[in-house]
């Protein structure tokens, strides 16, 4: 079935991983303020703006991740990896998301939405095609 097809689903964990890490890593400021607000002083934007930098360059090897597994892997070896990204994806994403919303972090409902929805495609079709 075309819908579970392993390297669709990783291509489209890599680009939405590796294009949403760019914000962080290019405009960290812009991050910072979209998630606090504009009601932070100027040391919290400081301190907040570091930590989405860091964060943006310490997760957007997941997404460059993918796209190794995408060109050096095939068949069940590929799908494999797809099943543990989806798995440790949800297992690091979702309590993330937890932290910060009952903080003052906001966060758009529509990111865990995507992450799980595109986790649970990433984990079904990992778990379909994993003798193949």
């Amino acid at each position: 079935m075309k819908l579970f097809n392993v390297k669709i689903w990783l291509w489209a964990f890599s680009v939405l991983t590796i294009l949403g890490n760019l914000v962080g890593i290019l405009s960290p400021e812009s991050a910072a303020k979209t998630g606090w607000g504009d009601a932070i002083t100027a040391h919290e934007l400081h301190i907040a703006s570091t930590y989405e930098g860091g964060f943006g360059i310490s997760t957007i090897g997941f997404g460059l991740m993918g796209l190794l597994i995408i060109f050096l892997t095939k068949g069940g070896t590929q799908a494999k990896f797809t099943l543990g990204i989806a798995l440790v994806g949800s297992v690091t994403q979702f309590p993330m998301f937890a932290y910060f919303a009952a903080g003052d972090y906001v966060v758009p409902a529509i990111y865990p939405a995507i992450f799980g929805i595109l986790f649970a495609l990433m984990a079904i079709s990992g778990w379909l095609h994993r003798r193949d």
